[in-house]
C-alpha cells in the first residue's frame, strides 16, 4: 500500500482552506450580528415613532368612550344643582310677594333672584383659574356642601337682607363653583360631539328646574317653608356627591398663567359675543321671574296656571337638545341667532297673551325655543378658544359678562312694571333680545370676516 504524504506547503494550504471553511460561518456570524443591531435599533426607533404618535393621539380628546360621558353626567348633576334652584324661583317669588316678604315690593324681591343668577354667572371669574389648574373635586366637595348650608340657612331667614344673604350671595358663588367645573370639564373631552356633550349637560338645568319647582310648590303649602328648605338643601347635598366622585380632568393643570382672561379684551370677536350675551340674558330671565306672577295676575283661579315654572321648565328640554342637531348643520353661531330672533317675537306676543290659552302658549314655545341660549356660550366659547388649558379663565369672563346681564334685566323690568305697567316690562323685555341678536350678528360677521357663509 502506498501512501501519500503531502509537503508541508500543501498541508499549510490545505489548513488555510480548512481555517477559512471554518471561520465563514463566524463571519456571517459576525455579520448577522451586525444587521441584527442595526434592526433592533430599527425597531426602537419604530416603537419610539409609534409611542410619540400614541401619545400625540391621546393628547387629542376621545371625543366618547365612558369616561368621558361620565364627565357629562357629572355636569347635568351640577347644572340640577346649580340652576334647579334658579330655575323654580318663579314659585320663589309668589311665596316671597304673597307671605314672607309681602311688604317688599316686585323690584325688590326680583332682586333675590337676580343676585343668585348673576353670583352662579359673574362667580366663575374667581374660580376659573382654580379649574384650569386642577382643583375640580375639592371644588365640587365645598360647592355641595357650601349650597346645602346656604339653603338650611335660608329655612330660618325672616328679612330681607337675610335672604339676600343667604340665597341670593351664599348660594349663587357656591353654585358657580359647581357650573363652572361641569361645563369647564366637558368641553375639552369632545370635539365633534361637543355639542351634544354640552346639551345633554345642561339639560341638567332644565329638569332640576322641572323638579325642584313642582317640589317647592308642592311642599310650601304642606310642610311650610322652614321644611321645604331643608328638604332641598338635602338633596342638594345628595346630589352634589355624584359629579364629585366621577369628575375626572382629561387636560394636566395648567402652571403659571394669568387668573383672568385679559386677553379677551383684546378680541373684538369675544368682545362682540359677550355683550351680545349680556343682553340676551337680560331678557331670558325677565320671564321666568315674571312669567308666573304674569299667569296668577291674567287668572288667579287657574288651576294649571300655577305649574306654569315647572311646564316651562319641563319644555325647555327640547331647547337644550336642539343645538346637538343644529349646530352640526348651520353652526353655532347660526342657532344662537336663531334662538335670539325666536325668543324677541315670543317677548312681543308676550304683550297679548292676556287670557289663560295665550298664557300658556307663549310660556310654552318660549321655554322650547329659548333652550339653546344655555347651551350655545359654553360652545362658542371653547370655538374662540384657541389654546384649552385657559377654557376656564375664558368661560369665567363670558359668565362674568352674563352675570351682568342677570343681575340688571330683571330688576329693571320689575321698575318698569312697578311704575308704569306691565307692558313697559314687557317691552323691554323684547328690546333686549333684539339688541343681543345684533351683537351676536357682529360677532359671527367678525367670525366669518365678513363672508356670507350658509354655517357657522
Amino acid at each position: 500500500m502506498e501512501v501519500h504524504v503531502k509537503d508541508s506547503k500543501d498541508a499549510l494550504s490545505d489548513a488555510s482552506g480548512l481555517t477559512s471553511i471554518f471561520s465563514e460561518p463566524n463571519e456571517l456570524r459576525e455579520a448577522e450580528g451586525e444587521c441584527g443591531e442595526y434592526a433592533n435599533l430599527s425597531k426602537i426607533n419604530s416603537r419610539v415613532s409609534h409611542r410619540s404618535h400614541h401619545s400625540t393621539i391621546t393628547d387629542e380628546p376621545p371625543n366618547g368612550g365612558l369616561t368621558a360621558w361620565l364627565q357629562v353626567v357629572a355636569a347635568f348633576m351640577c347644572n340640577v344643582n346649580a340652576w334647579g334652584i334658579i330655575n323654580s324661583f318663579g314659585e320663589f317669588q309668589d311665596y316671597y310677594s304673597k307671605e314672607l316678604l309681602a311688604n317688599e315690593g316686585p323690584f325688590r324681591i326680583s332682586w333675590i333672584g337676580c343676585l343668585t343668577a348673576a353670583m352662579t354667572f359673574a362667580g366663575t371669574v374667581f374660580f376659573g383659574a382654580l379649574v384650569d389648574k386642577g382643583y375640580q373635586r375639592i371644588m365640587l366637595l365645598v360647592a355641595a356642601v357650601a349650597q346645602s348650608f346656604s339653603l338650611m340657612m335660608l329655612s330660618l331667614c325672616k328679612n330681607y337682607w337675610q335672604v339676600i344673604l343667604c340665597q341670593g350671595l351664599l348660594f349663587g358663588t357656591a353654585a358657580s363653583m359647581s357650573f363652572l367645573v361641569g361645563m369647564g370639564t366637558v368641553t375639552p373631552w369632545f370635539t365633534t360631539k361637543r355639542p351634544l356633550a354640552v346639551g345633554c349637560a345642561v339639560l341638567g338645568s332644565s329638569v332640576g328646574g322641572t323638579v325642584f319647582s313642582a317640589a317647592v310648590h308642592k311642599m310650601l303649602p304642606e310642610i311650610g317653608f322652614g321644611w321645604s328648605l331643608r328638604v332641598l338643601g338635602f338633596i342638594v347635598l345628595a346630589v352634589g356627591m355624584v359629579p364629585a366622585l366621577v369628575i375626572k380632568p382629561r387636560l394636566p393643570p395648567r402652571k403659571g398663567g394669568s387668573l383672568v382672561a385679559f386677553e379677551c379684551l383684546e378680541e373684538p370677536i369675544f368682545l362682540m359675543f359677550c355683550l351680545g350675551s349680556f343682553l340676551a340674558f337680560s331678557g331670558f330671565y325677565q320671564f321666568y321671574f315674571y312669567f308666573q306672577s304674569w299667569a296668577t295676575h291674567i287668572d288667579p283661579t287657574s288651576e294649571v296656571l300655577p305649574y306654569l315654572t315647572a311646564i316651562m321648565n319641563a319644555c325647555s328640554i327640547v331647547g337644550r337638545l336642539a343645538p346637538s342637531v343644529l349646530v352640526q348643520r348651520i353652526g353655532a353661531y347660526n342657532v344662537l341667532m336663531l334662538t335670539e330672533l325666536l325668543s324677541a317675537a315670543l317677548s312681543f306676543a308676550w304683550m297679548g297673551a292676556k287670557t289663560r290659552g295665550s298664557t300658556l302658549t307663549v310660556g310654552i314655545i318660549f321655554a322650547m325655543v329659548s333652550g339653546p341660549i344655555v347651551a350655545m356660550p359654553p360652545i362658542i366659547v371653547s370655538i374662540l378658544t384657541p389654546n384649552m388649558n385657559r377654557i376656564g379663565v375664558r368661560l369665567s369672563f363670558a359668565f362674568l359678562c352674563i352675570g351682568g346681564g342677570c343681575l340688571i334685566g330683571a330688576p329693571f323690568t320689575g321698575m318698569l312694571i312697578r311704575k308704569y305697567g306691565w307692558i313697559y316690562g314687557q317691552l323691554f323685555c323684547a328690546l333686549t333680545w333684539v339688541l343681543g341678536l345684533i351683537c351676536i350678528f357682529g360677532s359671527r360677521c367678525l367670525y366669518t370676516k365678513g363672508k356670507l357663509t350658509w354655517k357657522a
